[in-house]
């Protein structure tokens, strides 16, 4: 089974919001992510779901087009 993940500018893309942005709500603690090695957010389906549902927040029906599939 693959897992889906979205890098910072997938999100910025689909939230409609900037990188920088996407970087503050990690810090703040309402998105979270975890770091590969070399120190890139990486955010689960189920991360980026429970921030939309949690902040009401709107997306763009780009959530699958910007997914990146891992093993």
């Amino acid at each position: 089974m693959k897992k889906q993940l979205f890098t910072t500018e997938d999100l910025s893309r689909m939230l409609k919001v900037s990188k920088s942005t996407i970087k503050r709500w990690t810090e703040d603690g309402k998105l979270q992510c975890f770091r590969t090695p070399g120190g890139h957010r990486k955010f689960s389906h189920a991360s980026v779901q429970e921030f939309i549902t949690r902040y009401s927040y709107e997306v763009s029906n780009q959530l699958t087009t910007f997914s990146i599939n891992t093993p």
